[in-house]
């Protein structure tokens, strides 16, 4: 007998819990996404994403991750008559390249990618170029208490400036002409971690809970006074 009653005892104290916990904030994430085509450069373009709505609960932390790609295509042709080799340098610091994502008045990241590649051109002709492609990446989080939040939090946008400035270079021999064309593109992605607005727990629910305690510990007591008065 008294371990059925334990056992309803623990039932009861762990339905209870549950219920005083039921209030609790619990951590969550949510995540928005924006991005450009590939387009000639030079160019700016606005990437919009969707502002954390406070009314979900308490943010946390801000989480930015920011991809941007160069491509370059196009034709070498030799006009001479041996076969020539040409280089292609695409992207890069060193020819002014950079590839910038900025939030006004808060950061700004820059991405300079960068590739090489050779192609062997045979004397008097041209080759078209595959389309060649660079791609950079970075990520970065913003805490609070640590960084300032308030642009992410909203009911509306928050407005990143994503500017590309796109060099491609050409090394080869005097008897070798290029036509290059440079492509840009970026994509960001913003996850925002919050723990969400305790929900509130029904009145109803927790006087149950502690009902079945009280009745519990009742039962108890009439059970030792029982025991008591069998003894006699």
């Amino acid at each position: 007998m008294n371990s059925k009653f334990f056992q309803a005892l623990a039932t009861a104290t762990t339905f209870a819990g549950i219920i005083a916990t039921s209030g609790v904030a619990n951590a969550a994430s949510l995540s928005f996404s924006a991005s450009t085509d590939f387009a000639r450069t030079d160019f700016e373009k606005t990437l919009s994403l969707t502002q954390f709505n406070s009314a979900l609960g308490e943010l946390e932390s801000v989480t930015i991750k920011y991809q941007a790609d160069i491509k370059a295509n196009g034709s070498f042709t030799n006009t001479g008559p041996k076969e020539s080799q040409a280089t292609i340098i695409l992207g890069g610091e060193t020819f002014g390249s950079n590839l910038g994502l900025e939030l006004k008045d808060q950061f700004q990241l820059n991405l300079s990618p960068t590739k090489t590649s050779n192609f062997k051109v045979a004397g008097f002709s041209t080759v078209t170029l595959p389309d060649i492609v660079a791609t950079g990446l970075e990520t970065k989080t913003l805490s609070k208490g640590v960084d300032n939040l308030n642009a992410f939090i909203g009911n509306a946008n928050v407005n990143f400036l994503f500017t590309a400035l796109a060099r491609s270079a050409v090394i080869g021999p005097g008897n070798v002409s290029s036509q290059i064309n440079t492509f840009a593109q970026g994509m960001l992605e913003v996850t925002y971690q919050y723990n969400e607005t305790p929900k509130p727990v029904p009145e109803s629910s927790a006087v149950l809970g502690l009902g079945l305690i009280a009745g519990l510990g009742i039962l108890l007591n009439t059970k030792k006074i029982r025991v008591k008065t069998s003894s006699f």
